[in-house]
């Protein structure tokens, strides 16, 4: 696991924010919305709008990692991600902008996590590629384990923008990786 981090750090830092923002996007987003005095049923339209994304983002992104290099793509979603968290605060009270930067984060979040496999499939075979797949597991699991929990501590210190400022947080690690890493080892 140590080497695969190492030898791609984008892509590790990516599934690992992945874990971290869905799982807590899934179970807060809903509480976010109710601490800005929103309905409970528009507070569900959160998590609906992200969701909606993270599905219907996967056929676009997977198109175009066919045919353009992914790590190109990777850092589309890293830039469109960490974009759409930071939006999506100054979004609050415009609803069709606040459900389009939901859409954007759920979908290029995910999207992260789709073409990093892609990428590892790319590099890897047989066992190292079976190894390389349980690595991202691992990863994407410690990160869904965390999420709630450290965005629910966040939102209690800072309610309820300690979520925005988690998935922020967990972003910034995965849009330096994008923009500075060098490309061959990402």
């Amino acid at each position: 696991v140590r080497a695969l981090l190492l030898l791609t750090p984008l892509v590790m830092a990516g599934v690992f924010a992945l874990g971290l923002i869905d799982s807590s996007a899934l179970s807060l987003l809903p509480v976010f919305g109710l601490h800005l005095g929103m309905a409970e049923q528009e507070s569900v339209l959160l998590v609906t709008f992200f969701v909606a994304g993270a599905i219907l983002m996967q056929m676009p992104l997977g198109w175009l990692s066919d045919r353009v290099d992914r790590h190109h793509v990777l850092k589309i979603c890293a830039v469109s991600s960490t974009g759409a968290a930071i939006a999506l605060p100054v979004t609050i009270g415009t609803d069709w902008a606040m459900w389009i930067s939901l859409f954007i984060l759920g979908g290029a979040i995910s999207g992260l996590y789709t073409v990093s496999l892609a990428i590892v499939g790319d590099r890897y075979t047989g066992g190292e590629l079976a190894r390389a797949v349980i690595a991202i597991a691992m990863v994407f699991a410690v990160g869904s384990t965390l999420g709630p929990l450290v965005s629910g501590g966040a939102m209690e210190l800072w309610d309820p923008y300690g979520l925005n400022v988690i998935t922020i947080a967990a972003m910034c690690p995965v849009l330096a990786f994008a923009v500075f890493w060098p490309q061959r080892i990402a």
